[in-house]
């Protein structure tokens, strides 16, 4: 009898066993196949916030602690960042002290291993009586190689574009499109299947919202024919300050165009009920926060000033098809 019972209890013993083994099995599978990426959405490959138009004054201390609580709130959220991006109008003028304020803040926040990137807006050209005083004063502060250049950070592609004057529509070059247009091909070359992104203080006229009246007016149409061929693009623009609640802040046609806001306050433009700088605007401050997976880019928009997510993430699929190109929500 005590045989039988340890016979019974062998067998329930290896069937436990088995059955465990199985469990095992599927959960170590499932995680392997989640760290692997294929459900796209675990771990993302590549992380950075981008945010514009901090303007930064001589004096005074709302702007600084605007900046503080943008920047706190991005490490938050996001405490592992690859890469960190300004896309322009860092300072209200592009004075020294100005500069000097700007990173006062920005050195104590930045995360060690995150790649600053900065490019220059209209902003930083009214302090100096040259173009070329402008350029050498931004590049010295925030120490860009170059006002556009080409950067590759964990296989990605970052396409950093810079305004060539004081003109607030913007100025770029035929030069400076055409040297993009050399980076693209490198950039689709290397990976056809990834995102290229590419950075500009001021958006493209007739992509986002607040077109013809501050968007790029020198050589636009070579610099969007030159975008054009490559769907895989995604763009981030400032200037505007308009606020990311608004629908038309993000744009998809040949490629896709996102705005930024502003960290300083936002401006909504004509056609609001409540006027165009409506009261409180200069308490709002808003900013992106991307994460790149194998499927998709999702980008999130922040209210700084209220701590908290606005709207659904936009949700780009890639690789990017210039033919069925459109707005994921």
């Amino acid at each position: 009898m005590l045989g039988g019972f340890m016979e019974t209890l062998k067998k329930d013993w290896l069937a436990l066993v088995l059955i465990s083994v199985l469990i095992c099995g599927i959960t170590l599978n499932v995680r392997a196949e989640e760290k692997s990426g294929r459900s796209g959405y675990i771990e993302p490959k590549l992380v950075f916030p981008v945010i514009s138009d901090v303007h930064i004054k001589e004096t005074g201390t709302l702007d600084l602690r605007t900046f503080q609580h943008a920047l706190t709130q991005l490490n938050e959220q996001a405490p592992k960042q690859d890469a960190f991006v300004v896309v322009g109008d860092l300072a209200d003028t592009g004075a020294l002290k100005e500069y000097d304020r700007f990173f006062s803040i920005y050195n104590q926040n930045k995360q060690p291993q995150a790649v600053s990137l900065f490019t220059i807006g209209n902003h930083e050209y009214r302090d100096s009586v040259t173009n070329q005083q402008a350029q050498q004063r931004f590049l010295s502060k925030t120490k860009m190689k170059a006002l556009y250049f080409h950067q590759v950070i964990k296989g990605y592609h970052f396409i950093m574009l810079g305004t060539e004057s004081r003109l607030t529509a913007g100025d770029y070059s035929i030069k400076q499109i055409n040297w993009l247009g050399e980076q693209l091909k490198i950039a689709k070359r290397d990976d056809p299947k990834k995102p290229i992104f590419v950075f500009i203080h001021q958006p493209i006229n007739n992509t986002l919202y607040g077109k013809n009246r501050w968007g790029i007016e020198v050589n636009e149409q070579l610099l969007y024919n030159t975008l054009k061929p490559y769907p895989q693009v995604i763009t981030f623009s400032g200037h505007t300050h308009h606020p990311l609640d608004d629908p038309r802040t993000i744009f998809q046609r040949d490629f896709t165009s996102l705005a930024t806001s502003s960290v300083r306050y936002i401006w909504p433009g004509a056609g609001y009920l409540q006027g165009e700088l409506p009261p409180g605007y200069r308490d709002v401050s808003q900013g992106l926060l991307v994460e790149v997976y194998n499927r998709k880019v999702v980008v999130k928009r922040r209210d700084f000033h209220a701590n908290k997510w606005t709207g659904e993430a936009w949700k780009i699929d890639i690789p990017a098809d210039s033919k069925k190109i459109s707005l994921h929500e």
